[in-house]
């Protein structure tokens, strides 16, 4: 088999994780309703809290880097809050400096579940 795709229950909820020769390696959580599977979205995403989610939508819709007082105003929270959960956010990968005290959201090309051959409905058929 080139590829494997394998559903698993764990403590977060239904997962997929798929991986072959021809498509890149990608886990997405899922939720199954009225008799069918949906999937919900990245399980990094998926997992981030509300704060964290804030940050990130801030950090995506600025025109450039963004200072810990500008995410403040965008999303309401702390200042201190906020530079307390970049840093977290920038050790897990999530938000990247861009230099001293600006940070902007993960460059695209690092996120490779965001490819299109991942999310296209060619890598289900066979």
């Amino acid at each position: 088999a080139d590829s494997i795709a394998i559903l698993n229950r764990t403590a977060d909820g239904p997962k997929l994780y798929v991986r072959g020769r021809d498509i890149a390696e990608v886990e997405k959580a899922l939720k199954f309703d009225a008799g069918k599977w949906s999937v919900v979205g990245n399980v990094e995403d998926v997992k981030r809290s509300d704060q964290r989610r804030a940050i990130m939508e801030a950090l995506r819709q600025a025109a450039g880097p963004m200072k810990p007082a500008d995410i403040s105003a965008a999303t309401g929270m702390s200042v201190a809050n906020i530079n307390y959960l970049l840093r977290k956010m920038v050790e897990a990968g999530e938000a990247e400096r861009a230099g001293y005290g600006l940070y902007i959201a993960p460059s695209e090309s690092s996120d490779p579940s965001d490819s299109p051959e991942i999310n296209s409905p060619s890598v289900w058929e066979d």
